[in-house]
């Protein structure tokens, strides 16, 4: 590896006198502890998901899927709980921070302006 016509013998020899050595790091126990866990968010919409009138609930998830050679995709869109209709839409590499912050604002400026 280093290139030099020394065998390996006599690198072994000088390793052991001079001492130096490679770091090899210790190998950490598995431990399933993430840390302290957040409350969970108030149930809203108590699983009723019809509205009376557009506009009233706006329920999003994070859909994974896959795309046809870069791999892994994520699509969140918001549904309109009065008839059902896709809002707005957003897609990204992974479900992150970044795609629901973006797909909210996309649902808030598809709102018409009597309800902003």
């Amino acid at each position: 590896m280093l290139r030099t016509r020394v065998s390996e013998k006599v690198l072994r020899r000088i390793m052991a006198e001079a001492g130096p050595t490679a770091h090899v790091p210790r190998r950490r126990r598995y431990s399933s502890y993430e840390g302290e866990t957040t409350p969970a968010p108030d149930n809203l919409a108590d699983r009723d998901f019809m509205a009376g009138m557009p506009n009233g609930k706006r329920p999003a998830d994070i859909h994974p899927g896959s795309r046809p050679g870069t791999g892994r995709a994520c699509l969140s869109p918001p549904v309109d709980c009065h008839d059902g209709r896709i809002v707005a839409y957003t897609a990204g590499s992974g479900p992150d921070a970044g795609l629901a912050d973006r797909m909210l604002v996309k649902a808030a400026e598809s709102l018409p302006v009597s309800v902003q």
